[in-house]
């Protein structure tokens, strides 16, 4: 993002590296930006599934789930909270995502706690 600041201020009227690529190399080269930004945008979302796919499979580790289940049960999970990405609805997802956070790290601090009485005599 530093970097399309900095080409959006000398061309400003690029907002992307694509656009930036067209105007100063030329046609093809801006064809070239937008496949490889696209590709890669596509790259990652997969990755971000793939991911999600093996966190459902963890979850429901006493299920056997192939990974194309696990990826759309994670998928349908996600529908409902990206739908509610306005800028309205933002400060209700950040607020959840930060209880989240927290009871996440409530959650691990209390096993590891917890942990330490594992031999049985209470030290």
């Amino acid at each position: 993002s530093l970097l399309l600041g900095t080409i959006h201020r000398a061309l400003p009227g690029t907002v992307t590296v694509g656009d930036a690529m067209s105007t100063l190399l030329g046609k093809w080269a801006g064809a070239y930006g937008y496949a490889v930004l696209y590709i890669y945008l596509f790259m990652t979302m997969a990755n971000y599934m793939i991911v999600l796919a093996d966190s459902v499979e963890a979850v429901v580790y006493f299920y056997q789930l192939c990974r194309p289940v696990s990826c759309a049960v994670g998928a349908l999970l996600l529908l409902p909270a990206n739908q509610l990405r306005t800028l309205s609805g933002l400060s209700l997802l950040s607020a959840l995502s930060f209880a989240t956070v927290l009871g996440t790290l409530a959650l691990c601090l209390w096993a590891l706690l917890d942990g330490a009485r594992c031999n049985g005599d209470g030290h």
